[in-house]
């Protein structure tokens, strides 16, 4: 007796691992996406009705910050004796002029090293300067005080644009 063959039943794919590596490179791109936005603080900047695009190369940041402030309510004035001047991946808090006097100029020394300074022997090293809206005034003077003795004279304040205009 002849035996029937069957005919093959539809062939199917497995998705379950094409699925598992589009949740990993999810993971991948969120963890990515934040890893690059850590050296950041949260800030409130001002506002201003221009802005410019950054330049080429990327400035020295400063941030004019108060770790004590509730983010969840920015206007609560935080408290006067938490504010301080801190740089990307530096732990270190600056204060007064004679210390981050010292640091920028060693920054621009290596920035002159590679590119040179100007005609009149000041650095070409940018500062841009992310201070929060609340923060005394005294602070500001101190980046620019040690500016001035570092030689530093490019000098730019992170605002953000009107939605208004």
């Amino acid at each position: 007796m002849a035996r029937k063959r069957r005919s093959p039943a539809g062939i199917g794919f497995d998705l379950t691992p094409m699925i598992d590596i589009v949740f990993q490179l999810i993971i991948f791109f969120i963890l990515t996406m934040t890893i690059t936005q850590a050296n950041l603080k949260a800030v409130q900047l001002p506002t201003a009705i221009t802005a410019l695009e950054p330049g080429e190369e990327e400035p020295l940041i400063l941030h004019l910050y108060n770790d004590k402030q509730d983010i969840r309510n920015p206007h609560v004035e935080p408290p006067l004796d938490a504010w301080h001047i801190t740089m990307p991946e530096d732990s270190n808090r600056y204060t007064e002029v004679y210390q981050l006097a010292p640091e920028l100029t060693q920054k621009a020394a290596v920035h002159d090293r590679k590119h040179g300074v100007n005609e009149f022997g000041h650095s070409e090293l940018e500062i841009l300067v992310r201070g929060d809206l609340r923060a005394p005034s005294h602070y500001f003077a101190v980046i620019l005080g040690a500016c001035q003795l570092a030689k530093v004279y490019k000098i730019k304040v992170s605002i953000k644009p009107r939605l208004d205009a």
